[in-house]
């Protein structure tokens, strides 16, 4: 337990990520067992059993000073066992791999604040509440993909227009944590319009590529 409660916040934020998207791999072994072995119970029962014991277990082991670092990176880490899960199906490959790229960027951007700038890190820099419109565009987003599943399946299965879609999200994500590692300490998820004691403006790296582009 003390462990756990000492662990910085963002080694936290990632063994809580990391429990759940492993949970996979265990509701994986319950499916490969015939159903004499689970007594008849469905497989998803246990691994919804598992998951909540899971989540349980943080609640026990770690602070409530920083449960909610815990239990948001958990949900995140849900999240992604969730698109784990639906890469399974070819149907649903699309959106298996969309909720993965969408729990690690949230989780990744607290990961990054509080490795870079733990000083000025909190709850927020998961970003799961960032703004309206940002809340607004998540839900179009699941929409659109339903709409389009349902009135253009062949959009939905895997070709040259998803892995070019595939490889933008990568490099996006990929640029976007150069950037935000590069900035350290001057980074800010909200805009700033006054300058804070030792903000710097960044002018290497990638910052100092794309000007010069």
């Amino acid at each position: 337990m003390k462990i756990i409660n000492a662990l910085a916040d963002w080694r936290l934020s990632a063994f809580s990520y990391l429990t759940a998207v492993l949970s996979f791999s265990l509701h994986m072994i319950l499916l490969g067992l015939d159903d004499n072995s689970l007594h008849g119970v469905p497989p998803s029962a246990y691994a919804i059993t598992l998951h909540c014991l899971l989540l349980l277990l943080l609640r026990v082991i770690v602070s409530p000073m920083k449960f909610g670092i815990s239990w948001r990176a958990y949900l995140l880490g849900s999240v992604c066992n969730i698109g784990c899960h639906l890469l399974l199906y070819p149907g649903f490959w699309t959106f298996g791999v969309y909720l993965i790229a969408l729990s690690f960027f949230h989780c990744s951007e607290f990961i990054i604040q509080a490795i870079y700038n733990p000083d000025s890190t909190s709850m927020d820099n998961y970003m799961l509440y960032h703004s309206t419109p940002y809340v607004v565009a998540a839900i179009t987003s699941l929409i659109e993909y339903g709409v389009e599943a349902y009135l253009f399946p062949v959009l939905k299965v895997t070709g040259y227009v998803s892995n070019i879609g595939f490889c933008m999200v990568v490099l996006g994500e990929v640029l976007r944590k150069i950037s935000m590692i590069t900035a350290k300490s001057n980074f800010n998820h909200y805009v700033q319009y006054r300058k804070n004691t030792g903000h710097e403006l960044v002018t290497s790296g990638v910052y100092g590529f794309f000007r010069f582009v």
